[in-house]
């Protein structure tokens, strides 16, 4: 399970333009990071990564969902392991 923090983080890390990322809401919905990439609404579930297009009052998961996803969960996994690699560095420092 990811954080809302998380989540933001690995959509600023894997989209292209990260520039061009607007309309940020993690405060509507405690379990997804909305945000709009150029034209397009996504919603990021926090809980698993999944993405979905927003169009209108509607989640899609089509083809673009599908891309956003992999990327998404990419860096996500990113992330994981980055910081269980700090946190295990940290505790090998500590018994050392």
């Amino acid at each position: 399970m990811y954080s809302q923090s998380e989540v933001l983080e690995a959509v600023v890390q894997c989209f292209p333009f990260p520039n061009q990322i607007s309309q940020i809401d993690i405060s509507s919905d405690s379990k997804g990071v909305y945000f709009t990439w150029r034209h397009d609404r996504f919603k990021v579930e926090v809980g698993s990564g999944s993405v979905y297009q927003v169009i209108g009052s509607c989640l899609h998961g089509n083809n673009t969902a599908i891309l956003a996803e992999s990327l998404v969960k990419s860096a996500l996994l990113k992330i994981y392991m980055e910081r269980n690699d700090t946190a295990s560095n940290k505790q090998s420092v500590a018994q050392g």
